[in-house]
């Protein structure tokens, strides 16, 4: 088998296993919280502040108007957030359009990404997963998760907390 099936099928394998584990975790845990029947959200977005997303090269902004937090990532994760910002196709799917037509199978739909913190210059980020009247808050890196809200069209928030303290002015 040559090495790019065998890569191929060691991300569909991942992916699987990804959706799968989301599948049960939301349908067999009762410790989940259920959505208001007014149709909101339990999840506040209290102390959170949506903001915008821009790459160049290795480096991505999490950008709200004049402030902005820049962190450099390795280049295929800049590379990956890059192509669902700009909503390019490329030629064979990826790990996240596997993972969408995954979620879209099963119907779980991503709400938002929320970046919450920084330990030890780690970012930590959940995205917001939702199936029927069922929630997930889902620890996830934060590249993954915005490339996922990216691709979907999703909202990203952060931390106002953080944001203030490791933001700059870029204005």
């Amino acid at each position: 088998m040559k090495k790019a099936n065998k890569k191929r099928i060691f991300y569909f394998i991942i992916v699987l296993v990804f959706v799968i584990g989301i599948v049960l975790i939301l349908f067999m845990n009762s410790e989940f919280m259920e959505f208001q029947k007014n149709g909101n959200s339990l999840i506040s977005l209290d102390g959170y502040k949506e903001i915008n997303i821009e790459v160049k090269d290795d480096a991505i902004m999490l950008r709200d108007n004049c402030r902005a937090i820049v962190v450099n990532i390795p280049l295929e994760r800049a590379h990956n957030l890059e192509v669902a910002k700009n909503n390019i196709t490329e030629e064979r799917p990826s790990i996240y359009d596997s993972t969408i037509e995954l979620m879209r199978s099963f119907n779980i739909e991503l709400g938002l990404v929320k970046i919450e913190k920084l330990e030890n210059n780690v970012f930590y980020s959940k995205a917001i997963f939702s199936s029927k009247d069922k929630i997930l808050n889902l620890d996830m890196r934060p590249s993954d998760a915005m490339v996922l809200a990216l691709r979907l069209n999703k909202p990203i928030y952060i931390n106002e907390e953080l944001l203030e303290s490791q933001a700059r002015n870029i204005c």
